[in-house]
């Protein structure tokens, strides 16, 4: 068995789980939430213009409803949507102030990874110099070079 199939195995995910895993946006909570946030907007803002497309087609063929939807179609353009607005602006400036502060965790880690083995590394050479030393010290009692 392999360390896939066994990993697989182990936390119970197929596959697509593993590889999706890595397509999702890493960080602080208060950064996900503001890119929640942002995404929120942006669908709001997606349904809006579906619906303008909605009426805006209705309007084209005519008629007494194409006469109606195009009065909803206009007075839904002259009427900006004040709420997304606000929402708007309170994420966008959540997420600046996010990405401020984010950190992303991986980084994090491979940070910490990086000056434990910096350490060890100091600590090592710490030791040989020590070993050095020593062995010097007895080659010169011995009358060595």
């Amino acid at each position: 068995m392999s360390f896939i199939e066994f990993c697989l195995y182990w936390y119970q995910k197929v596959p697509k789980d593993f590889v999706d895993g890595y397509k999702k946006p890493r960080g602080t909570p208060e950064y996900l939430s503001a890119l929640d946030a942002c995404s929120a907007v942006q669908k709001r803002r997606d349904e809006i213009a579906a619906k303008h497309a909605q009426l805006a087609a209705v309007a084209a063929s005519g008629g007494v409803k194409g006469n109606a939807a195009k009065a909803e179609l206009e007075q839904l353009k002259q009427v900006p949507d004040m709420e997304l607005s606000k929402l708007e602006i309170k994420a966008q400036t959540a997420l600046k102030k996010a990405i401020k502060n984010n950190v992303d965790p991986m980084v994090e880690e491979e940070k910490r990874v990086a000056a434990e083995k910096a350490a060890k590394d100091e600590a090592d050479r710490v030791t040989k110099e020590a070993s050095r030393a020593k062995l010097a010290a007895k080659t010169a009692a011995f009358g060595g070079q």
